[in-house]
């Protein structure tokens, strides 16, 4: 642990590298030792639910693709038409994983989206996730 990350544990973009996006505002660049999860990293208020979440695009340090940008604008854009789409797989995990049968009556007010990561874009392909939290158990993520 350096002085920096003991002097300014939640501010970690002071000393990296970056930049400010239209849409996100600002982003910070996070290198890993595998150049395949390298991203711009942005925090910011996620309109359809009016909360603060964390985006993650993974990318070269010159920034974004503009495809990126467009594809977080469609989740943006359908984001509670894909909510009722994730409630059954969702069901099913916790039956599978944890042997719990749960019902989820209305998602939106039991789990509160954190963060949306998209991946680079490739030829017709587009990797993305949303990650949420249970409001029952804020400590637990689900992606």
């Amino acid at each position: 642990m350096t002085i920096f990350q003991i002097l300014f544990p939640n501010k970690p973009w002071i000393f990296k590298k970056q930049i400010t996006d239209d849409q996100f505002g600002l982003m910070w660049y996070n290198k890993d030792r595998n150049p395949l999860f390298n991203h711009y990293q942005a925090h910011f208020t996620f309109k359809p639910t009016n909360s603060e979440i964390d985006a993650f695009f993974t990318s070269d340090k010159e920034g974004i693709d503009p495809k990126q940008k467009h594809f977080f604008w469609e989740i943006e854009k359908k984001y509670f038409d894909i909510l009722p789409i994730l409630i059954t797989p969702l069901e099913k995990f916790y039956k599978r994983s944890y042997n719990q049968e749960i019902k989820i009556h209305d998602f939106k007010k039991e789990y509160r989206l954190f963060a949306i990561s998209v991946s680079r874009y490739s030829y017709q392909h587009q990797e993305w996730s949303l990650s949420f939290t249970p409001e029952n158990d804020p400590i637990t993520g689900i992606t």
